[in-house]
């Protein structure tokens, strides 16, 4: 375990390659390293995505006096009886809220699971207009979801024929500068929405004839310069009415019965109310974005695509045997070409985001080498990198006529096979950014690379 601990504390990843991952949603990575649960949709998919954030009408504080049923009230049909009033609603409950198994506490797995999107999908944010139609009405995540004041915002990822494939809703409240509600909704037509862990059904509940499956654990929220520990945190999924749900919200310490409440009501919502209908969402064959995928056997195929050409190394990589390299294209999203070259445990990646086009940079000055010399920082980074520098040292930008064989010396690092590991991208004057990713290579053979292209 010692030698695992020790080979694992030396992998990183840099945000190249994260959004890398984000992009393929097997392409999404939403999990944070102490997070069991999906962070932030598609990307916890993808902070960079949740743009356009609106408020819902102020309601959030804590729900006393709620009912909640035992579950044997609500299985097989809906419960007409007596019905305590509903403080967030404002008036009587139609029915009980279900109480939820939700098993033993941190039962998640996070297991990683490889997830695809469909090939042309495409995401889009959601507008307030969408919120509306989709749930029926603005106010619904306050007045009968319990959400409150949170700060929601979302997006759809679209199949090649405009329809929705998978909604994600993101709600945060922070107070006191620190995060105190997060909640991550999920919704997918005719199938459960797919998880970017895998997690056992820890608790299963029969609500109004559907399975619900249930799940806790805790997660990290973010705080003023600091992460804020949420550890009363409920999850549930289920299928009702052609829609997969998965619904996962996280409270403070003592807040379990809140969040237990506000899954409560989603369920009764989505099963007995008669839940979304996600064909709101869809998008004008006109409005579709072009696309295009590719694969390429060799060095020489990939070179015949002449706008990346220029950027690619000219000939093969000696001693490497097994070649690699794709082309994806989306209209306004990205335009990417992949080559890798691998030997062994040692592969030399070289990806080129044409015009700059789904890529974003931290941009540094050689003269300051704080900001990107690995040299400067011994391993674990968490301890010695100062927080300030922590992105630029991680997945450093350098202007391509700032480059040098001095910069691509700084950015070597011990490989486990021996030998060193460079990670740097160039911004060139046009606007693309070539990522680099070399192991097996010295110092002179990756600057080399660099080189033939300026």
């Amino acid at each position: 375990m010692k030698k695992y601990e020790e080979y694992m504390t030396r992998q990183g990843i840099s945000l190249e390659g994260h959004e890398r991952l984000l992009k393929l949603k097997g392409k999404s990575s939403r999990t944070r390293k102490r997070n069991p649960w999906a962070r932030y949709g598609v990307v916890a998919a993808c902070a960079a995505l949740l743009v356009g954030a609106w408020k819902v009408v102020p309601a959030w504080a804590a729900v006393p006096g709620q009912s909640v049923a035992d579950s044997s009230q609500v299985s097989g049909s809906l419960q007409s009886g007596a019905a305590e009033p509903d403080p967030i609603q404002g008036g009587e409950a139609e029915s009980a809220l279900p109480r939820l198994n939700y098993g033993s506490q941190d039962g998640m797995s996070s297991d990683a699971a490889s997830i695809a999107l469909p090939e042309g999908s495409f995401i889009r944010d959601l507008t307030e207009g969408d919120l509306s139609a989709l749930l029926g009405g603005e106010d619904i995540l306050c007045t009968r979801l319990g959400w409150g004041d949170a700060a929601v915002s979302g997006y759809c990822i679209f199949t090649p024929e405009g329809k929705s494939w998978e909604v994600t809703l993101t709600g945060r409240h922070i107070a006191g500068g620190a995060e105190d509600f997060y909640a991550v909704l999920t919704l997918a037509p005719d199938t459960l929405p797919l998880p970017c862990a895998v997690s056992p059904a820890d608790g299963v509940t029969l609500c109004w004839g559907v399975e619900v499956v249930g799940r806790r654990g805790g997660t990290y929220g973010e705080g003023a310069n600091r992460e804020v520990w949420l550890p009363e945190s409920r999850e549930v999924e289920f299928l009702a009415h052609g829609v997969g749900c998965r619904l996962t919200v996280y409270g403070r310490e003592g807040e379990g019965e809140l969040a237990e409440t506000i899954a409560s009501r989603f369920v009764r919502y989505m099963i007995a109310d008669g839940g979304v209908d996600l064909d709101c969402l869809t998008v004008a064959p006109e409005n579709i974005p072009a696309w295009r995928n590719a694969s390429f056997d060799t060095l020489a195929q990939a070179r015949q695509e002449a706008d990346f050409a220029p950027y690619l190394p000219a000939a093969e990589l000696e001693g490497y045997g097994e070649f690699y390299g794709s082309l994806s294209y989306q209209e306004g999203w990205e335009n990417t070409l992949f080559v890798r070259w691998s030997r062994g445990y040692d592969d030399v990646e070289v990806c080129i985001y044409l015009g700059g086009l789904g890529k974003s940079c931290h941009l540094v000055d050689p003269d300051q080498p704080e900001t990107y010399d690995l040299r400067r920082y011994p391993i674990p980074w968490c301890d010695s990198v100062p927080e300030v520098y922590r992105e630029t040292v991680s997945d450093p930008t350098f202007r391509a006529e700032d480059m040098s064989l001095e910069i691509v010396e700084a950015r070597g690092r011990e490989h486990d096979t021996g030998g060193l590991r460079f990670s740097f991208e160039v911004l060139h004057p046009d606007g693309t950014v070539v990522s680099y990713q070399c192991s097996g290579l010295t110092a002179q053979q990756v600057w080399a690379l660099v080189e033939e292209t300026l």
